[in-house]
């Protein structure tokens, strides 16, 4: 199996630039908004992984143009849409929901990894590794998960 990257960050850049994302979790999302998201992530835009903010809704906050040419979709149709419901398969989303509960009540390990399948634009089901990093506030308080995902089937 391919090795999940971090984007080629170092993993205490890692630490950084996941603890920037905050501001933008509990946002309500505008076109303004959006574009700050854009030009803040441009180092994201790079990567040939999937990169994908959530909100604690569980809405996609933030997703890269990897994120968006494997799911068949524009970032315009994927912000704002619940990843739960639109890309977890039905007979995983229990699990998958209780990950993320972990992860964001802070019970879920720190670099918590995970492997699950996800369904893009033709209904395809393609099994991902994912590497996932609580987004906290000043007060620890954890506000939104930043995922890294490589889709296997890719590799």
């Amino acid at each position: 199996m391919e090795e999940l990257l971090v984007s080629n960050l170092e993993l205490s850049e890692f630490d950084l630039v996941t603890r920037s994302l905050e501001p933008f979790v509990n946002l309500e999302l505008n076109q303004h908004l959006i574009r700050h998201c854009i030009q803040t992530f441009q180092p994201f835009e790079k990567s040939d992984q999937l990169m994908v903010l959530l909100n604690l809704k569980g809405e996609i906050v933030y997703i890269n143009g990897a994120g968006c040419d494997q799911l068949g979709l524009s970032q315009q149709a994927l912000i704002g849409s619940c990843w739960f419901t639109q890309f977890i398969p039905s007979e995983q989303r229990t699990e998958i929901l209780m990950v993320f509960d972990n992860i964001t009540n802070g019970t879920g390990e720190l670099y918590s990894e995970y492997i699950n399948d996800i369904v893009i634009h033709d209904n395809q089901q393609i099994t991902y590794s994912w590497k996932n990093r609580f987004i906290t506030n000043e007060m620890t308080q954890v506000t939104g998960v930043f995922s890294i995902g490589l889709g296997l089937k890719f590799f």
